[in-house]
């Protein structure tokens, strides 16, 4: 009989330990995150019960206590079909709304282009309403590059009449010493240059460019071809020439290099678009190089920050690039 209770109670005392193992020690954890509401406090339930039978209603505590929008787009992700769903919409809501009061306090100091910055509150409401927080990106190059001596006669002797030092053996190629190999990081200061202006106005995570996955159905396309700066006159067209020096002695002539840009974005689903085209020059003067490849790339690079800045500029962002 003492050995059979012996044993009932170690089976009971196995179930009271399993009992809390499984179910208390969940509950009075939940508990504590009820009561406590900070977002340690569900840090560590989510970290100590990972497949918890609270982990839902601990995770929706988190989204109302820090209300960031990772965690709503996480929770929504994960729960499209919760109890919550109506009250993690209008966090989301109550979230986006901030963020477009911050935008329209930004276009009142900077003003931008009216049809641009309608455009762009539109597209504000649109990703709101659709849980959409990447824009893509998508670029199309073209190169059409010439050297002096591509030019026609009567411009190259124009401009051969009054130069000092003279053109002829002075003057350095163009397509030769143009490296295609940096496109993509051309490309890349328009990406981050837009980035810094969206980021300068809204929250980690609301509106962010993609240029590689493609998840969602906005699409910036930017269509580039680089060429030749150039003049017009009389019905003759120059190329701009520029001066190269070393140590404040001149070395040689170098052609200029503009960059034309056709911007174009659309709302899916509707007519609501808004393009621009943009000849971009390159302003001032290039210092501190080691090389001619290298002077014709920081050229083209300065057209693309110009170009970066004349986006967010138009729809009344901070320049990405000071």
């Amino acid at each position: 009989m003492k050995k059979k209770t012996t044993i009932i109670v170690v089976v009971l005392v196995i179930i009271t330990i399993t009992f809390y193992q499984l179910y208390l020690k969940d509950y009075l954890a939940y508990r504590e995150v009820r009561k406590e509401r900070t977002e340690d406090v569900c840090q560590d339930y989510l970290y100590n019960f990972r497949n918890g039978y609270y982990v839902e209603d601990v995770r929706f505590i988190e989204v109302d206590v820090v209300r960031k929008i990772d965690k709503v787009k996480d929770f929504i992700d994960d729960y499209p079909s919760s109890e919550y769903s109506s009250r993690v919409t209008q966090i989301k809501d109550d979230l986006w709304n901030a963020e477009i009061v911050n935008y329209e306090q930004k276009v009142q100091q900077k003003k931008g282009k009216p049809k641009a910055v309608e455009f762009f509150r539109k597209l504000l409401n649109y990703m709101k309403n659709n849980n959409i927080y990447d824009i893509n990106l998508k670029f199309q190059s073209n190169i059409e590059l010439k050297d002096f001596e591509d030019y026609d006669e009567k411009a190259k002797l124009l401009l051969s009449m009054n130069a000092s030092p003279p053109i002829n053996g002075n003057m350095l190629p163009l397509k030769s010493n143009f490296s295609q190999g940096a496109i993509s990081k051309l490309e890349n200061i328009v990406e981050d240059g837009i980035e810094n202006s969206l980021d300068s106005v809204f929250s980690a995570g609301f509106v962010n460019i993609d240029t590689e996955n493609y998840r969602t159905d906005l699409l910036i396309t930017i269509n580039y071809t680089i060429k030749n700066q150039e003049l017009q006159a009389e019905g003759v067209i120059f190329p701009n020439i520029w001066t190269y020096s070393v140590d404040n002695v001149f070395s040689s002539y170098l052609l200029g290099i503009a960059v034309e840009f056709n911007f174009d974005f659309a709302l899916p689903g509707s007519e609501l678009n808004y393009s621009f085209i943009e000849h971009s020059d390159p302003s001032g003067t290039i210092s501190n190089i080691d090389n001619i490849q290298e002077g014709y790339s920081r050229m083209t690079q300065m057209t693309f920050a110009l170009f970066a800045n004349k986006i967010s500029n138009n729809f009344g962002l901070d320049e990405g690039y000071n």
